[in-house]
């Protein structure tokens, strides 16, 4: 089962920044989660909102923001961290190093023209190992036609075994869905149907202990260092 960092490590340091991402692999995170939007002067930024205001100290919409207005916000003064960045996508594949990173694409190019030709691009400059998550399934099939190599994942809210006919519509590998709609052995159900199973995000023993039961391929957490632990504990 591979332990993946949900926005990095933010139980410890604020959320999609690259101290989190940091820590996470630290903990010992085979990978990170993070999520990309695209300003208004089209950069690929990381950032789970669409506004800024819970995780920075500005205000608005990502969206009719450029870079240098984001690059001047800071994500870490209201978590302790004060001058910690909003990373661009670039910057957290480089920085970060060779691990597995789950691209989430908060919305394509409906409202983001071009983001997932930017994604496939950064993620081949960089030469990293990924997979393009998202909850927008037409996103997922353009990634696809850019690029039959990368791997794609559909997030749902459900049982995740319902949706393995709909993943393998889209060219997708992989089924993401929340704790609280799995059940013990959904993840064989859905490996059964050739597809794989990511499951998010406990963060607490009794969480991380129901996580197991329902066998994912992948687990995301705020916290890995605890799934590692209790992985080493029930070994």
């Amino acid at each position: 089962m591979l332990v993946i960092g949900h926005r990095g490590c933010p139980s410890r340091f604020p959320e999609n920044t690259l101290p989190s991402f940091l820590e996470a692999v630290r903990q010992g995170a085979d990978g990170v989660e993070l999520d990309v939007h695209l300003t208004k002067d089209g950069r690929l930024v990381v950032m789970h909102d669409y506004l800024v205001d819970r995780t920075t100290d500005g205000h608005g919409r990502l969206s009719l923001m450029t870079m240098r207005e984001v690059l001047s916000l800071d994500a870490g003064r209201k978590f302790g961290l004060p001058g910690t960045r909003v990373p661009t996508l670039e910057d957290v594949l480089e920085q970060v190093g060779d691990v597995l990173y789950l691209v989430e694409i908060k919305r394509g190019s409906a409202l983001y023209p071009g983001i997932e030709e930017k994604v496939v691009d950064a993620i081949r400059k960089k030469r990293r190992r990924a997979i393009v998550i998202s909850f927008d399934f037409d996103s997922l099939i353009r990634v696809r036609q850019l690029d039959q190599d990368l791997q794609t994942g559909i997030i749902v809210v459900g049982r995740p075994y319902y949706f393995t006919g709909l993943a393998r519509e889209v060219g997708a590998s992989w089924v993401s869905a929340p704790l609280d709609l799995v059940e013990e052995g959904d993840g064989d159900r859905v490996r059964s149907s050739g597809v794989a199973f990511m499951l998010w995000s406990p963060s607490t023993d009794e969480d991380v202990l129901k996580a197991m039961k329902a066998s994912p391929d992948a687990l995301i957490s705020n916290d890995p260092g605890l799934v590692r632990r209790l992985m080493k504990e029930l070994a």
